[in-house]
């Protein structure tokens, strides 16, 4: 049975799976970085975290705290003392990490269809597939209700800058939505790019799309109501 695991590592890690034991089929990320700790989540059939991953730094094993989730973890993000984990089938988990060897599941919000997360402020926002853009009140984290929805095509990734929200919508390509009132988001701009917009992520007044087949597409955001194509890689 596939399972998934929310783990927080110390600093500069790798993940590796046992020989000996079942398969784990996404480890993401694969390396940490050297000078800070890290959110990692693990995809496989049957693991158990003490036999079935080793956690090496330098020429030893580190210590890790970690809890098992009920759906197939895809991304995380980390807000304060909480971690919110897009957990596939199962929505999206609220996990205090305020204690990182012993992080707690205080919350869920169970929404079919979880893929890619991002928060601001007071708010989860969740790319929750046919479910499109979904925002999510956190302010009492162990009852995340739903605030506000934005009906795409298909959304499976999502990161926020500022007064919008930036959403990879498979091929309907990047949406841009005004999340200026959580609660009302409404879109600002689109981009249909070439492929299968898959993620992204934003900097410098630019949104970077993985879009399967077609690599990378750069996309100018300066106007964020009218997104137009700067470059790509493929």
């Amino acid at each position: 049975m596939r399972r998934s695991w929310f783990l927080l590592l110390l600093a500069g890690f790798v993940c590796m799976a046992n020989a000996d034991s079942p398969v784990i089929h996404e480890v993401e990320p694969r390396q940490g970085p050297s000078d800070e700790d890290t959110i990692v989540t693990l995809n496989g059939d049957g693991f158990d975290i003490e036999s079935g991953v080793w956690l090496g730094r330098g020429g030893g094993m580190i210590p890790a705290g970690g809890c098992g989730t009920a759906g197939t973890g895809n991304a995380v993000v980390v807000g304060g003392d909480y971690a919110y984990v897009a957990d596939g089938y199962r929505g999206l988990n609220v996990i205090d990490i305020q204690d990182p060897h012993n992080p707690v599941i205080v919350g869920l919000y169970d929404r079919p269809g979880a893929y890619g997360v991002a928060t601001a402020g007071e708010f989860v926002y969740l790319a929750s597939g046919y479910g499109g853009l979904q925002v999510i009140d956190v302010r009492y984290p162990a009852l995340p209700a739903l605030a506000g929805v934005l009906y795409t095509y298909t959304a499976l990734d999502v990161v926020v800058a500022g007064n919008f929200a930036y959403v990879a919508d498979s091929t309907g390509g990047l949406v841009v939505a005004d999340v200026g009132d959580p609660a009302s988001p409404v879109f600002a701009g689109v981009y249909d790019t070439p492929g299968c917009a898959r993620a992204v992520d934003v900097a410098g007044g630019h949104a970077y799309v993985a879009d399967a087949d077609h690599g990378l597409q750069i996309i100018d955001i300066t106007d964020p109501f009218s997104p137009r194509f700067t470059g790509s890689y493929d």
